[in-house]
């Protein structure tokens, strides 16, 4: 008969690695997430003319979850343009426009994914 320890070993040992594939695939996720709302934004920046990053923008738009900071604190660290702070953040800015259209099409891109045969 095992001892009592090792059978709560081995069932926190598998209930840890349990946990960490599915923060490894979370971040997978978030990661890929931020690169399509990264694109979604440079190819917008080449309509609008803007000098902007807005590449920058879409993919900071997920590394509050990533690095599982707020998004202020994150935002202290990094040299970034006042406007895109400020849509980041959620405040008046005249890059929250965009922010908000890139959120939506995100938020329709998922409904898709979730609808679509091979799921």
């Amino acid at each position: 008969m095992p001892w009592p320890f090792w059978e709560n070993g081995n069932a926190a040992l598998g209930a840890a690695r349990r946990h960490r594939g599915a923060a490894e695939q979370k971040c997978s996720e978030l990661i890929l997430m931020g690169l399509a709302r990264a694109r979604f934004c440079e190819l917008l920046s080449t309509r609008l003319k803007s000098n902007t990053d807005l590449f920058l923008m879409g993919l900071l738009s997920v590394m509050d979850a990533i690095l599982e900071v707020t998004m202020d604190v994150l935002l202290e660290q990094l040299p970034v343009e006042r406007e895109t702070k400020a849509a980041l953040l959620g405040q008046n800015s005249s890059l929250r426009p965009l922010y908000q259209l890139m959120l939506a099409q995100d938020r329709v891109s998922g409904r898709n994914r979730a609808n679509s045969p091979n799921n």
